[in-house]
Parts: C-alpha cells; structure tokens; sequence
C-alpha cells in the first residue's frame, strides 16, 4: 500500500515537473525570474489535449478561452488581412515545444472577452496543454494574471500594422520582380535567358 502510494506521489511530481519546464522554456516567462511557487499556479490546472495533424487549435476572430503551451509537435501561425481590397493570409511562422499562443484569453476582464489574433494549424500531431479563461481569473496567483493580461495587450501578432508594413514591402518585391529585375542583371545572364525563351 505505502508502496502505490509513493510510486503514485512520485509521478505526479515528475508531472508537474515536466509542466515546470515547459512553461518556463516559454518566451512569456523567460525574460524575468519566477518564483517556482509562481509558476505552479500556472501549472497545477493545466490540462493536457492532442490535436491531429492539419487541425486548427484556434481561429483567427474567435472568442479566446484558451492560453496554449505546445508540449509536442509543431504548429504553423497564419494571420488573415486586407490588403488592397482584398483578404490575404499571411504566415508568421512555425511554434515548436515550449511555444504559447492564445494569449488573449488572458486580456480583457472576465465578462468581456477578447478574439484570438492569428489561427493555429498544426503541422505535425501535437500535444499541448491548455490553460482556461476561468482558471486565468480564478486559479493563477493575482500577479501572473496582471502579467499575462498585459503581455496579451502588448503581443506583436495584434498589431495589424507591423504585419501590414510586412504585406506592402512584399507586393513591392513582386513588383520589382516582374518589372525592373531584368534592367539590372548583366548582359550575359538577359542573353542567356532570351535564348531561354527562344527556345521555347
């Protein structure tokens, strides 16, 4: 009996021992220390959910209710705009073990939710745990969830801005592409590839 027991305690403190690192390798909790007894908060109601590959975790305008630290696997983050009359999605990147996303479920107050910036699709089978909106305002000690409300506000995939600049300086490279990159190669390389054509 004393045996199960132990056997029992013990994995689950190499549980939560394993949350502890994934949670402290996260960017959000990386520029500052934390006290363990901190990041427990964070850890003891996490739960653990699996996602198959090509599905989406969370959709771009939906209400957040999820802040996600991906434990296995990796995901792609995808952010839909408008851009010259017209809806582009644009990628921002691939997240991989110790990534988090969904940091809006943390902002706003408990009555009034925010909208998850980007989607998510994972690209591989993935594991992540997640951490509700009612355990953010419930369950994590006061000065985390001060912490995480204002990293959600100041997160660079809300600002349109930044990603819109990204848009306006790729339609210019394609621009440049299709008009003027021919006037600037040397005269071998426009002969070689006018005998290209010429074949063709």
């Amino acid at each position: 009996m004393f045996v199960c027991l132990f056997v029992c305690f013990f994995s689950l403190f190499l549980l939560l021992q394993f949350r502890l690192d994934i949670v402290r390798s996260s960017y959000i909790f990386a520029d500052r220390i934390w006290s363990e007894h901190e990041l427990r908060s964070i850890c003891y109601p996490l739960e653990e959910v699996d996602f198959r590959m090509d599905e989406v975790i969370c959709k771009q305008n939906r209400f957040a209710t999820h802040l996600y630290f991906i434990q296995r696997g990796e995901c792609n983050a995808f952010k839909t705009l408008e851009h010259d009359g017209k809806m582009i999605t644009m990628s921002l990147g691939r997240l991989s073990k110790g990534d988090c996303f969904g940091l809006q479920a943390c902002g706003g107050s408990y009555v009034q939710n925010m909208r998850y910036s980007v989607s998510i699709v994972c690209t591989t089978p993935c594991s992540v745990f997640t951490l509700t909106r009612y355990d953010v305002f419930n369950r994590v000690r006061p000065e985390i969830k001060e912490e995480l409300q204002e990293r959600a506000l100041q997160h660079p995939w809300s600002k349109s801005s930044n990603l819109k600049r990204r848009l306006v300086n790729r339609s210019r490279f394609e621009q440049f592409k299709t008009t003027k990159k021919d006037s600037i190669l040397p005269q071998k390389y426009r002969d070689r590839k006018k005998r290209e054509l010429e074949k063709k």
